[in-house]
């Protein structure tokens, strides 16, 4: 058997002779299972990934939607600052102010009354506060990139 290499006197001949044995329909069953677990893992990353996009692209279509509803009202709007901020106190503390009947309930009727600061104003406003620059240079950085001075002092007043 050592003349002819057909000795089994190593852990390489015991593995090589361990493989031999294997039959072709195990061989393919092992190969299928691969190759299947290889496809489903490039279908779920090519699908996940293109979530992703797909919610990030409506994240920027609502902010771009949010963001232009704001400008247009600001641009048709004569009511200033401070009665809006009066209208939405005055709206919030009674909580059971609803009409008897009505179909809307409290949480519906806050909800439903826009807020007067675009979200992205007032995150932009809260992050500059929390890393410490004055309010000066926060109304000056909102008026220079367009925003309305009602809008600006809404945010930071």
């Amino acid at each position: 058997m050592i003349a002819s290499g057909k000795s089994i006197d190593s852990k390489w001949d015991e593995f090589k002779n361990s493989i031999a044995g294997v039959s072709g329909t195990v061989w393919l069953i092992v190969f299928a299972s691969i190759f299947g677990g290889i496809m489903l893992i490039i279908v779920v990353a090519f699908l996940v990934r293109r979530l992703r996009k797909e919610e990030s692209e409506i994240d920027e279509l609502e902010n771009m939607v949010v963001n232009q509803k704001w400008q247009d009202e600001e641009k048709n709007s004569d009511i200033v600052p401070e009665q809006i901020f009066q209208e939405r106190s005055s709206i919030r503390e009674p909580t059971n102010a609803i009409p008897t009947g009505s179909t809307l309930s409290p949480v519906r009727v806050m909800l439903s009354i826009p807020p007067t600061i675009p979200p992205t104003v007032a995150h932009y406003v809260s992050q500059m506060r929390q890393a410490g620059y004055p309010n000066e240079t926060i109304v000056s950085e909102l008026e220079k990139s367009g925003w309305s001075a009602r809008v600006v002092q809404a945010a930071t007043g």
